[in-house]
C-alpha cells in the first residue's frame, strides 16, 4: 500500500497541472475572441470594448503564463540553457541539475509566497481593478500563487527524480 501512495499524488498533482494547463488555453482563446471583437468594434463599428485590454492584462495574461508554465516545463517545452554543462563532468550533470531546480525551486516559492500576501491584502481591502470594470484583483493574484506553487512543486518534484536515478 505504501508503493501505492506516490503514485496516487503524483496522479493528482498531474490532473491538476493538466487543469491548469487546459485553463491556459482557454485563456489563450478567450484572448484571441475577445481581442478580434474589440477590433471588430473598434475598426468596423467604431465602439471599442471598453475595460477589455484591462481585463486582459490582469487576468487572462496572468491565466496564460502561470497556469501553463508548469506543464510546459514538464513537457520541456521552456528554453533551457546547458551551455555550462560542457564544463561540469557528466558525472555531475545529475547534480548540477538538482541543484538548478531547487535554487529556481526558492525562486518560485519567493514569487508564490509574495502573490499570496497580495492575494490577502487584496481579499482584505476588497481590491478592484482601476479600469472601467470594477472587477476584483484577488483572484487575478492567486492565479499567480497556483501557477507558482505548482512550478515549484514540480521543480521539487524533478530535484527528487533526479536524486533517486
Amino acid at each position: 500500500m505504501a508503493n501505492n501512495h506516490p503514485s496516487r499524488i503524483n496522479k493528482i498533482f498531474v490532473g491538476l497541472e493538466n487543469a491548469c494547463f487546459y485553463s491556459a488555453i482557454l485563456a489563450v482563446t478567450g484572448i484571441m475572441v475577445l481581442i478580434t471583437c474589440d477590433s471588430f468594434g473598434r475598426y468596423i463599428l467604431n465602439s471599442p470594448i471598453v475595460g477589455l485590454t484591462e481585463f486582459v492584462e490582469e487576468y487572462l495574461m496572468v491565466a496564460t503564463v502561470f497556469l501553463g508554465m508548469s506543464y510546459t516545463y514538464k513537457e520541456g517545452g521552456h528554453v533551457r540553457v546547458e551551455v555550462f554543462l560542457r564544463f561540469i563532468p557528466k558525472a555531475l550533470h545529475d547534480m548540477a541539475k538538482r541543484i538548478l531546480s531547487i535554487i529556481i525551486a526558492l525562486l518560485f516559492g519567493l514569487i508564490a509566497n509574495q502573490a499570496w500576501s497580495l492575494t490577502e491584502r487584496a481579499l482584505k481591502y476588497d481590491q478592484v481593478s482601476a479600469g472601467a470594470w470594477a472587477y476584483p484583483l484577488a483572484p487575478a493574484y492567486f492565479l499567480v500563487v497556483l501557477g507558482s506553487g505548482l512550478m515549484c512543486a514540480r521543480l521539487v518534484y524533478e530535484s527528487l527524480s533526479l536524486s533517486s536515478n
